[in-house]
Formats: structure tokens, sequence, C-alpha cells
């Protein structure tokens, strides 16, 4: 049985990651190694996730108590949580299906002079035109945050030359995990100065909760191999266990009771080393080769059928297809050998209760209909090819 995602990680990166407690290194000097692997060094940092950075930005950016964000209305709503966190209010803008671009007549729409940044989400390894969104940030002087962690493909990459902030995640199920971390990119360098002044009075991540964290993510490798997985599927199936919910909850970023408490440390040295030791890796053909098969797939799926993203696919990060009855469609893949999910970690940002505006109903449908089919570059073209099949007949 194909499962739906692989970690895309090697046993040999999960190995030094074990072994690089043995030899102590300073977590500043790995810092400046990361740094140099991106386009603008200076402006650069690396911090132990997305939300991380994220929550640092709201905090040194001091807008107003009631100002609005704007955001891609599918998101992880740990995003809208932390915007909240900050007395601010996130307003969800709703989203084009085929290329997943903020719609610009909902972000017109949206802003008054309360609104004071745009946060926008590049979903599925798709990659949104900035364009019309800088237009219009330019025009009402919003601070573009670019979340890029879906969409990553290497460090050549800073995203739009005009936004502010640029995200990229290297959490569990993203590309060239280092099964936590991220990296921002800062053009005002005041506001990245403002960051690590607060930055630096956090505690340090635990090493041996991390270690924790790389023996589990060893054993969910393990689980990728097709007959281990078909023994786990049934395993879990002869006791009644919903097996997609029990390893959503293991892949999980931050999974405590406090976000707040878990998302406020810096990165131990071994987070770090692992990041910069991904990094240094040249995915090119990896990429290339995802690329391929995704477009195969693309190709070969009756034009009809509905794929999120599709339009501005870069990277196919995921291959996400929408349903009427998704439920139905997942069950018709299983018989047939192939670990389709509904199961996500994205959420529709709700509007705001004294908000005007209108519920972003495509975000929705998406979120509603869509699941996964199993896609990387390990499955076989014939595999690839009998997933699209299955799509035509099933959908």
């Amino acid at each position: 049985m194909w499962i739906q995602k692989r970690i895309d990680i090697s046993w040999r990166d999960l190995t030094a990651a074990i072994l690089f407690p043995l030899f102590p290194s300073n977590p500043d000097k790995i810092q400046k190694k990361i740094k140099k692997l991106w386009p603008i060094p200076a402006n650069t940092y690396s911090f132990l996730s997305i939300r991380s950075g994220f929550d640092l930005a709201l905090n040194s950016l001091e807008f107003p108590p009631g100002s609005k964000v704007l955001m891609t209305a599918l998101t992880v709503p740990d995003m809208a949580t932390i915007i909240r966190r900050h007395g601010l209010i996130p307003h969800p803008i709703d989203i084009n299906i085929s290329t997943m671009a903020p719609l610009t007549e909902d972000i017109e729409r949206a802003v008054t002079p309360d609104t004071k940044a745009i946060v926008v989400a590049h979903l599925f390894g798709s990659r949104i035109d900035m364009a019309p969104v800088i237009d219009i940030a330019k025009k009402y002087g919003l601070i573009v945050i670019e979340d890029m962690a879906q969409s990553f493909t290497s460090t050549s990459e800073c995203g739009h030359p005009d936004s502010d902030i640029c995200m990229f995640s290297f959490g569990s199920i993203k590309t060239s995990t280092a099964l936590g971390g991220a990296c921002f990119i800062i053009k005002q360098a005041e506001l990245l100065e403002k960051m690590l002044k607060i930055h630096k009075r956090y505690p340090t991540q635990s090493t041996p909760k991390y270690l924790k964290k790389v023996i589990k993510y060893s054993f969910l490798k393990l689980m990728q191999n097709r007959i281990i997985f078909y023994i786990a599927y049934n395993t879990f199936r002869i006791f009644s266990v919903d097996y997609d919910s029990r390893i959503y909850s293991l892949v999980r970023g931050f999974s405590g009771n406090d976000l707040f408490t878990e998302i406020r440390q810096t990165p131990n040295a071994t987070l770090l080393r692992l990041m910069y030791r991904r990094l240094r890796q040249d995915r090119g053909k990896d990429i290339a080769l995802r690329k391929k098969k995704g477009d195969l797939l693309k190709r070969h799926i009756e034009k009809k059928h509905i794929c999120p993203g599709i339009e501005k696919q870069d990277n196919y990060w995921v291959f996400p297809v929408m349903a009427d009855n998704p439920s139905k469609f997942k069950n018709g893949f299983l018989k047939h050998g192939f670990d389709a999910s509904q199961r996500q970690g994205m959420r529709v940002i709700p509007v705001h209760d004294n908000s005007q505006a209108a519920d972003p109903k495509n975000a929705s449908r998406i979120y509603n209909q869509m699941f996964y089919v199993p896609f990387y570059p390990e499955i076989p073209d014939r595999d690839i090819l009998k997933i699209a099949r299955l799509i035509n007949e099933l959908v």
C-alpha cells in the first residue's frame, strides 16, 4: 500500500541528528553558517518554527490593539491564534481555487484604516503571483508577509523583492525537513533587531526532547515501507482504531496545551546543525522529478476534475483533489492500495463577529471537499497513471 505522504528525510540525516549531541557546537556559529546559504545573509535568521518567528514579528511590529491582519482564508489555525494573542483581528481573504491566490477584490474590500498587514500563504506547492498583492499593499501602506512553508525548493529563494517578511518552514512534513526549524528573511533591519532582542531572552529548546522527536520520526519513516504500512494499517482496522487520526496526531507540529510556551524557545544546536545539513543538500533533481511526476498526473486527469492550485503548481508538495463525497473516494482508493487522506492541519479562518464581510466560500469549499492522493517521487509512473485512472473513475 502506498502511504499518502512520506517524510522527506534520509536515514543518514536521522542518524546524523542522533549523533550531533556527542560533538557539542555553538548555536550562534551555526546560525551564521545558515545565514550564508541564503541570498540576503544579513537579513536572515533561524527560529524554532514559523509560529515562533511570526509571534516575534507581531510582537516587534507593535500594531495597535484591534488592528486587522488580512490573511489567506485557508491556513494553519495557530497562525490566527497568534494574531489574536497580540490583540489583533485576523481577517480571512478568500482564494482562487485554481491558483490559490488571494482574491484582490476581497483584499480591496477588506482594507480599512485599521488594517496593518497581509499574510499570504503559498499553498500545496503552488507559487502565487505576488505582484497584485504588493500593489495593493503599497497603495494602503500594509506590511506584506509571505508564508512559503509549503512552496520551498531551495535557499536561492527569498520571496517577492517588495515583501517585508518571507517565512520558510522545515517542520516534519515539509520539503528538506529538519523535523523543526524555520528561516525568516526580514527586509527591515530594525525589525529584525527588535525580534532578536526578544528572542535572546527565550529559553533554549531541550535537546533530549528534540532527540525524542527524531526517534519518533525514525519510527514513522520505517512505517513508510509499503509492506510495514500495509500490516500497520490492517492492524489498526482489526482493533477499530482510526489510523488516519492516530498518524495525524503524531505529526502535528505543536500538540501541547500551551502553544506559546512551546514556540517561545530558541532552537538548540542539534536542530540547527540538521537544518544546516539539509539546506546544504542539492535537492534540484528530487524537486525536478517530483514536478515531472506531478505534471504526468495532471496530464492524465480529466479536465472536469478540480485540483486546488493546479494552475500555479511549482513543485507539487502535495496533490489535492476535490470531490463531492471525499470519504467515498478515499475508501475507493484504499481498495486499490492507495492511502488517500482527508486529514489536514489547515482550517478556514472565520470572519470576525463585528465584520460585515462575506464568508470565504472558495476556501470553505476546498476544505470540505478536498483530499490528498499519495504523491512523491518514489511512486513509479505506472502507479501515478493508476492514481489518475482512479480519480477519473471515482470522482
